[in-house]
């Protein structure tokens, strides 16, 4: 349905403007008679019988119904690009150029003048006219043909097909054509940016035809390399390995990342855009992390924050003080602890960092330990051993002095805790071991400080609080490590 609508519409452009079409092939000549002198003009012209030539209605309606659609519209296809819209036309249909014929009387009206006027459908290439005289409109004409058929026709065959094309130095178009040239000697040269230039000579007659062929091989697109220090690693957008020295590479035309990185020197990275068939110059100078630490800190390492994605883990050792717990029902109820207890355990967590935001969210086991006094069910009593699991979601920020890292995260704590005694109790009912769960949650903050070995792990230390509404405080002390990642990397 889209083929045969396209069809109709670049048909009827052709019997609105009456314009050829020529693509990559040889197309056939359009020719159109504006002026009153028209039906003569057609008659004398379809009758001279030119080979390529749609003098007539039918047979341009023939042409019309072998003609295919297009695959490709061109610059049609955004005006904005279109130099001249009306030879593009004629390119994109593949039709070789347009011919408009018309003819004028001397002021004595003993001489008849023809002028026709050739457009190439090329953009760009240069428009030709051929002139005849004669005392009837008939004798003019055949002899404007007679100059037209005296030129000599060129046809070109280029690989790469949108090449420029150029006759003695002077532009000529682009395309196959035809093209009509003086007879004689001339240099036929095709050029495009990126590949070598071709040239040659031909020798044709008056009428004749020439056919030339040009294929073009593409230069080589070159990336000159000079950076400091000389034994840095260059690496090319997914981090592939590049150069390991300054030089000239040979480098795919586009547009490219190249990170540059040596040891004890802040990694850069530097983008480039290259068309085909040039070479490009980029000189970098990696700046040294040597020098006094004061001087280090103050700036940011591009390790840091490199991947914004981590999970990590580490130990953590606790210090519940004693206070009121309010756990357990009836007659066997943990109503505060009298002394601190001491629990150790293991955290995990998955977390992302932002340039100033962190995001975290922490699992933790915590156990640990000893005869404390606890007032239980009213009367005295002990809590042996004392076990908690602990969710953290927080949410913080981050400052970063070179490799180190200092935050702060807020957040909650939501505890689900084990009491457990091996002792009797003389107010409870249950024998040992007895145990009470106990759940709550809890203001936590946590405290801490970074350090970005490289940009995928880090290691760490902090301190925590936990506090909660009628609970005990709890104070921590942890370390950790940590892996960076990128979500969605190779």
């Amino acid at each position: 349905m889209l083929s045969s609508s396209l069809s109709i519409v670049l048909a009827f452009f052709i019997h609105l403007l009456a314009q050829p079409v020529g693509g990559t092939g040889a197309g056939p000549t359009v020719w159109r008679f504006p002026d009153e002198n028209a039906e003569a003009l057609r008659a004398a012209v379809a009758g001279a019988r030119l080979a390529g030539h749609l003098a007539t209605s039918a047979e341009i309606d023939g042409f019309l119904r072998s003609a295919k659609a297009p695959a490709d519209l061109g610059c049609l296809a955004d005006a904005a690009t279109c130099t001249d819209a009306g030879r593009a036309m004629l390119q994109t249909l593949g039709i070789a150029g347009r011919m408009e014929a018309t003819a004028s009387t001397s002021a004595d009206g003993a001489t008849t003048h023809v002028l026709l006027l050739f457009t190439p459908a090329t953009p760009g290439a240069e428009e030709r006219t051929f002139r005849g005289q004669g005392a009837t409109l008939a004798a003019a004409v055949a002899a404007a043909l007679a100059d037209l058929q005296g030129q000599a026709t060129l046809t070109v065959d280029a690989d790469p097909p949108d090449v420029a094309l150029l006759l003695d130095g002077r532009p000529l178009g682009s395309g196959r054509g035809p093209f009509y040239i003086a007879p004689g000697k001339h240099v036929v040269a095709a050029q495009k940016p990126g590949h070598v230039p071709g040239e040659t000579s031909i020798d044709v007659g008056a009428g004749g035809r020439a056919e030339v062929r040009f294929k073009l091989p593409q230069t080589e697109t070159r990336l000159r390399l000079e950076f400091s220090p000389p034994d840095a690693q260059v690496k090319l957008d997914d981090h592939t390995p590049f150069a390991q020295a300054p030089g000239i590479y040979t480098i795919s035309p586009g547009k490219h990342v190249l990170r540059f990185e040596a040891p004890r020197y802040r990694a850069e990275e530097r983008v480039v855009e290259l068309e085909p068939g040039t070479t490009g110059e980029l000189n970098v100078e990696l700046r040294s992390l040597e020098g006094s630490f004061y001087n280090r800190l103050k700036s940011r390492h591009p390790d840091v924050g490199h991947h914004p994605f981590y999970v990590r883990g580490g130990l953590r050792t606790a210090l519940v003080l004693d206070g009121p717990v309010k756990a357990g029902q009836s007659s066997y109820q943990t109503e505060k602890t009298e002394k601190s207890m001491e629990l150790a355990g293991a955290d995990v967590g998955l977390g992302w960092r932002g340039r100033w935001l962190t995001a975290d969210l922490g699992l933790g086991y915590l156990g640990g330990g000893d005869d404390t006094k606890a007032e239980v069910g009213g009367g005295p009593g002990y809590v042996d051993r004392l076990s908690r699991i602990v969710i953290r979601p927080a949410i913080g920020s981050h400052l970063v002095f070179w490799r180190f890292e200092p935050y702060l995260n807020l957040g909650a704590a939501v505890t689900f805790e084990n009491f457990e005694s091996d002792k009797a109790i003389e107010v409870s009912s249950k024998a040992p071991p007895a145990e009470i769960d106990h759940t709550f949650v809890a203001f936590a903050a946590e405290l801490g400080l970074r350090f970005q070995a490289n940009e995928s792990f880090e290691a760490g230390l902090g301190g925590a609080v936990e506090l909660g509404p009628d609970q005990r405080a709890t104070l921590a002390f942890l370390l950790q490590a940590g892996y960076c990642f990128e979500i969605g990397a190779p």
